[in-house]
């Protein structure tokens, strides 16, 4: 899943897709653009690069032959978080600050993110730290981590992971408050 993708990145994803397809048998790539107007734009470049696409307003059955499923739709995203084992999150390939990895990661993903994170400093070093995530900078970096996490087993362990660092979040803040009680 590619998701928040901003204009650039898809073409990013689209190319890690068409080089990693012939050696990952029925690999479908999910995107979902941050701003959907520019479905069109989108859309030329999947059809530019020889590959399949198919809309997610279609509401038809997933054809064995899609390579890039589109999301063209708003709020839908915790869906295909649900569906996927890994999640690039875009805005961070460009110069933009990143999108927030909470949610895909609350679904078990893997979280792959480029080098703009400013945004969400904080967050992406607490996922680097739990051994959830991974800043790629290239598509060599995006194929190597996608043919390590394809068949990426730890959704019980990310959830593991952040639901331990809440309880030790959420103990501290109780010694504190009882300190004032």
């Amino acid at each position: 899943c590619a998701a928040s993708t901003h204009k650039n990145e898809e073409a990013f994803i689209i190319r890690v897709h068409k080089e990693l397809k012939s050696e990952i048998k029925k690999l479908v790539t999910i995107i979902i653009p941050r701003h959907i107007h520019r479905k069109s734009e989108i859309i030329n470049e999947i059809n530019n690069s020889g590959l399949n696409y198919q809309l997610h307003t279609t509401s038809k059955r997933l054809n064995k032959h899609t390579d890039i499923y589109l999301v063209d739709t708003y709020g839908e995203a915790q869906k295909f978080y649900s569906l996927s084992k890994l999640t690039f999150l875009g805005g961070s390939l460009v110069p933009h600050g990143g999108q927030n990895p909470l949610e895909p990661a609350r679904e078990g993903n893997y979280i792959l993110y480029g080098p703009n994170i400013e945004n969400f400093k904080e967050v992406y070093k607490m996922l680097d730290e739990l051994n959830i995530a991974t800043k790629i900078d290239s598509i060599t970096k995006m194929k190597s981590m996608v043919r390590k996490k394809i068949n990426f087993s730890q959704n019980n362990l990310v959830k593991k992971r952040l639901n331990n660092l809440g309880d030790k979040i959420l103990n501290k803040n109780l010694i504190e408050i009882k300190k004032f009680i």
